[in-house]
């Protein structure tokens, strides 16, 4: 059986938990990368924040004629249904996605979760700094941090990365290996 694989990354414009401004998702099958998804996406909330923009560049002005998160994730829902999901930062992550997903009165999708910064841990325990361009350096590859779609590549490499390091084919395979439970979202 095939393993369907959805890693993603968003980039927030304010501290506001569902200000999702962009959005990038890989898919694999097996490992291979078989698509990409990009998108700036517009707020409900559209204030400015220093931190956030010093992050991803990411101005309100950029984004006044993008789509709503309703409108971005009419094309993306198929990603997140019935799939493993992962991010460097799944916690963080998809607390974002659940409130965008709940002001936008669209029930939560059915998934399993993982993290490639809890499957970074394990594997490289001794290691100071887990954060994802840190990780990404330290096994040569190189790449635009903070740039949603950027970030969804590096974090699916890094992906590869690991599950070769602890000699297992799939993700299943890593989380049986190391009595590892997957988080679950499921509808409402």
């Amino acid at each position: 059986m095939k393993e369907r694989i959805i890693v993603f990354d968003l980039e927030m414009l304010n501290q506001d938990p569902a200000s999702i401004c962009s959005i990038g998702i890989v898919e694999m099958i097996d490992l291979q990368v078989v698509s990409t998804y990009y998108s700036l996406v517009k707020p409900d909330n559209l204030s400015y924040d220093p931190y956030c923009y010093k992050v991803h560049k990411i101005k309100p002005n950029k984004l006044y004629k993008e789509k709503r998160f309703k409108e971005v994730y009419n094309e993306i829902k198929h990603y997140f249904e019935e799939s493993i999901v992962v991010s460097h930062d799944i916690q963080g992550d998809m607390l974002h996605l659940r409130e965008a997903l709940k002001q936008a009165h669209i029930p939560y999708p059915r998934l399993k979760m993982s993290c490639t910064n809890v499957l970074s841990h394990i594997i490289y325990p001794e290691i100071n700094k887990y954060n994802l361009k840190d990780l990404l350096k330290s096994i040569d590859y190189t790449y635009e941090a903070h740039h949603a779609l950027e970030d969804a590549l590096g974090a699916s490499y890094l992906l590869k990365h690991l599950l070769v390091q602890a000699n297992v084919d799939t993700l299943e395979e890593f989380h049986q290996k190391y009595q590892l439970d997957f988080g679950e979202m499921k509808e409402n």
